[in-house]
């Protein structure tokens, strides 16, 4: 009996026992970690597999198939083992992204590109960044800073066209999004893929990868129809780069603005009560006003350190910031990609027309004989300078001069006689005229590089003072005084002027700048220029220095110079004020 019983327990037990088995779903033989390591049943790694790296590749084909980031270039990822392994071990470290770890990581993948070809590398981290973060759910802030921090150093110590490729597809999977977001089926909670795409591609603009045009030319586009989910990502989009882009360029951002309220107007009452747009125009004016505090915006302590971590990255590198256009992306099947060397190329239709487009230029060859004798008289010896001095002499005020300067299409070092022979010119009229002064301002606020080339020519021309004429002189202490009447240049810019060895010819220049200040400039005015040359500690003695020559060349009269006027009352005040601006917080010296 007792062993009747046992044996019906054990029959029992082992009933039990298969029926926990059928209950446990069946593992598969091969698996694949969060590193991008297969894995057998047990968990052991397996190094050389074919059919866990066939089975990789196929899931990593399904994942590619659904997204096609480079079109029909791109075969499938299990056609190429080398791509499978290089793959893996690329979803291994992008897996592991942190702030931590990200000067780490950036480095081992650009050992990876020392190994590879760059066109294989690209493609694997496309394949893989696109996978992981355009998705339908939304993708925490921290995760896409931390890839945009890998991207943008990649693209500083490897080379521009990576952050070019990356660019260009991102583009490529913008245009799928945007067409299917405007479908009649469209609604805002079918997916953030959008979202997550444009709050990506809006982290290149912070760490310098493209500029603030490319980041316009999508607001812009997204606002010409305002639908629950364009309303969304320009919402998404101004709370990554919002103030940012009022900083770098307002005007762009004022027309933002009108174009957004121009199409609430447009789409009636219905339009303005919806909530989304309602919001979108209460931030748009909060943006306008600058509060900041009023606006929701990223974990802005996060992003600065990342920034501050990226610069110290590429001190010796630089940037390679790109500034391409929306319509260039759109365009690149046509007319090229001219971000890269070699990639761009007109078609014969465009070299013809514009061959018939230079005929009727041929006409006018009695102006082009006059002019070029003019242009030889002044000395503009080499193509770039005598192309220069055409487009401004044949200009018809100085936005026509700007407009006709930036189509020339002039490289860096090009820019710098832009620069001269504006200067040039303006010191030669006969009459001062204030043409150049308007055209360097306007220079001067277009780009910051014009502005340092305008310091560094006037540096020169200050060392050459005594070698040119009393009428060059007082023309350039003009359009120098008017440059820093309009903030162009600040008052710095006369530090390289030796005051200990002061002559007769400095002593006029100075004075006709100061004066000028002094008359032309309200006090609240003045007080911000000298105020940045006083909060600067490293320009003390050229604090000490302007002090003493307002004292005893502007305040005091000159009766023996027959250039040194008077000056009114007003004036003197004004002059004073210099003086204690200059004298705060320093000590005095006293001759």
């Amino acid at each position: 009996m007792e062993a009747s019983g046992g044996d019906e327990s054990w029959d029992d037990a082992s009933e039990m026992a298969e029926e926990d088995e059928r209950e446990e779903p069946e593992k598969p033989d091969t698996w694949e970690d969060i590193y991008g390591r297969l894995r057998d049943k047990r968990g052991n790694i397996i190094r050389d597999n074919n059919t866990g790296a066939a089975a990789t590749g196929e899931a990593a084909a399904d994942g590619v198939a659904a997204l096609r980031p480079r079109g029909d270039r791109l075969e499938a990822a299990g056609a190429n083992p080398q791509m499978d392994k290089l793959q893996k071990r690329l979803k291994g470290l992008l897996n592991r992204l942190s702030e931590s770890n990200v000067i780490a990581i950036a480095r081992e993948i650009e050992g990876l590109f020392r190994e590879n070809s760059r066109h294989l590398m690209t493609t694997c981290l496309i394949r893989l960044m696109l996978t992981s973060l355009v998705r339908v759910e939304p993708i925490p802030e921290r995760i896409l800073t931390d890839h945009a921090l890998l991207v943008a150093i990649l693209n500083s110590s490897i080379g521009s066209e990576v952050g070019a490729v990356f660019m260009e597809e991102f583009v490529e999977k913008y245009n799928e999004l945007i067409a299917s977001i405007d479908g009649l089926d469209a609604r805002s909670d079918e997916g953030k893929e959008m979202n997550n795409l444009l709050q990506f591609f809006c982290y290149f603009y912070h760490f310098k990868i493209t500029e603030s045009d490319l980041i316009y030319d999508l607001l812009m586009e997204l606002g010409e129809l305002l639908n629950e989910k364009r309303v969304e990502a320009i919402l998404v989009m101004l709370k990554v780069v919002g103030f940012a882009l009022r900083k770098d360029n307002p005007l762009r951002l004022k027309e933002l603005i009108l174009l957004l309220q121009q199409k609430a107007s447009a789409g009636g009452e219905a339009a303005k009560e919806q909530s989304r747009v309602r919001f979108l125009l209460d931030v748009m004016m909060t943006m306008k006003n600058n509060n900041m505090s009023k606006m929701a915006t990223v974990d802005r302590d996060y992003l600065e350190r990342l920034v501050k971590l990226f610069r110290s990255c590429c001190k010796g590198s630089g940037t390679n910031t790109l500034n391409i256009r929306l319509k260039d992306f759109r365009d690149a099947k046509t007319k090229g990609k001219w971000w890269i060397v070699g990639s761009s190329w007109r078609p014969a239709e465009a070299a013809e027309e514009a061959e018939t487009e230079k005929q009727p230029v041929a006409l006018d060859a009695v102006s082009d004989a006059k002019l070029g004798e003019l242009a030889r008289k002044q000395r503009m010896n080499t193509d770039v300078r005598r192309a220069i001095f055409a487009q401004m002499m044949t200009s018809e005020d100085y936005v026509d001069a700007f407009e006709k300067l930036l189509k020339l299409g002039l490289n860096r070092q090009q820019e710098r006689e832009l620069v001269h022979v504006a200067i040039h010119c303006c010191l030669q009229e006969k009459p001062f005229n204030p043409f150049y002064v308007h055209l360097a301002q306007r220079f001067c606020h277009y780009d910051r590089r014009f502005k340092m080339s305008f310091q560094f020519a006037f540096w020169d021309k200050i060392k050459e003072l005594a070698r040119l004429s009393k009428d060059n002189v007082r023309n350039l202490a003009s359009m120098l005084a008017r440059l820093i009447e309009d903030a162009s240049l600040p008052l710095s810019v006369l530090k390289t002027v030796s005051f200990g060895d002061m002559d007769r010819v400095k002593m006029r220049f100075l004075r006709a700048i100061f004066v000028h200040l002094c008359s032309k400039l309200s006090s609240e005015n003045l007080e911000a220029i000298v105020g940045r040359v006083t909060a600067a500690p490293k320009l003390k003695l050229f604090r000490e220095s302007v002090r003493l020559f307002v004292q005893h060349f502007v305040l005091a009269k000159k009766s023996d110079d027959e250039d040194s006027s008077l000056l009114s009352e007003e004036q003197k005040e004004r002059a004073q004020l210099v003086v204690r601006l200059l004298s705060s917080g320093a000590s005095t010296v006293k001759l």
